[in-house]
């Protein structure tokens, strides 16, 4: 049985729309819809990236497993359910193309481009994958990182969170210690660029980013400790509008029982329509509030402010 909780909210009222002294949309928004998806064998799956293709199709990650998953949802039942689906990392393949030898993978980012060509960013070894989504290939690429090395911790679970293509520029986002975005020329496989976009009102030394996409020639980042996202221009790296979400995120219903220190949105994947957003939690394993036994990840869509 699939357990489920709508919130026929809307997007955000005119009211709670405001105007920052930076020139951009502040905005708090709440979901049209929330989904619990079942997952593969009722076993723990930790959503780590979200990403949907030309023809609607949704896809995420599980930061244990080197593969894809599909993300079926029925609106109308209001059910949903995670898929495994053929695109897998080959261990051979994988040490063959780089002489390293892999026990495991932490894949964190997911991008689908309009060709349908996937873009994975791995966070322990600090990977950035290449692949089809047609016929399952798959490639390394070999990113010359000079001059942005400074921003790389040495903690490996502080790494590469997040990737997009944007028109002919890929963006990685560097999760913490030190958060950024960093601006990659693919002609030249090689940064070029690194900014880090601030929710409004942040004093905040060091930006926690969790996840990017593109649409529509705009990046939407996502950041998890503050529960908002943000649209950015990809060239002038000026923060168009921020959309915060995190009380939605933490209501008796949808709320995870988490330690103190983790109690923020745990959004880890974010995907862009012409209407909204959609974002996936990774639960890391942790029970509902009202419901402890619920471990199921969540997926959210919210509405643009009209």
């Amino acid at each position: 049985m699939f357990y489920a909780f709508l919130a026929m909210v809307g997007c955000c009222s005119h009211k709670s729309l405001s105007r920052s002294t930076s020139g951009c949309d502040v905005c708090v928004v709440s979901p049209q819809w929330s989904i619990s998806l079942e997952t593969p064998y009722n076993k723990r799956f930790d959503a780590s990236g979200l990403a949907r293709t030309p023809d609607g199709r949704m896809f995420t990650i599980n930061d244990k497993e080197p593969g894809l998953f599909e993300v079926i949802i029925d609106t109308n039942k209001m059910s949903g359910e995670i898929r495994p689906v053929s695109f897998h990392l080959n261990w051979n393949e994988l040490t063959n193309s780089t002489g390293l030898k892999f026990s495991s993978l932490d894949l964190e980012g997911l991008f689908i481009d309009e060709f349908y060509n996937v873009w994975l960013s791995e966070e322990s070894h600090r990977l950035i994958i290449k692949g089809s989504l047609t016929n399952g290939s798959f490639k390394i690429l070999d990113i010359d990182w000079n001059g942005y090395e400074k921003f790389f911790s040495k903690d490996l679970n502080a790494s590469f969170e997040g990737i997009a293509l944007c028109a002919d520029k890929l963006f990685v986002v560097n999760e913490r210690k030190v958060g950024k975005v960093i601006k990659i020329d693919l002609q030249k496989q090689k940064a070029i660029y690194a900014f880090s976009p601030k929710p409004y009102g942040s004093m905040a030394a060091d930006v926690h980013y969790s996840d990017i996409s593109c649409f529509k020639g705009f990046l939407y980042l996502l950041l998890r400790e503050s529960g908002v996202v943000l649209k950015v221009n990809p060239n002038s790296y000026r923060v168009l509008a921020e959309y915060n979400f995190l009380n939605s995120t933490q209501t008796k219903e949808n709320a995870y029982r988490v330690p103190f220190r983790y109690r923020t949105s745990l959004a880890e994947g974010i995907a862009v329509c012409d209407d909204g957003f959609f974002i996936i939690i990774d639960n890391n394993g942790w029970g509902k509030v009202k419901n402890p036994e619920d471990k199921r990840p969540m997926l959210y869509y919210f509405k643009f402010n009209n």
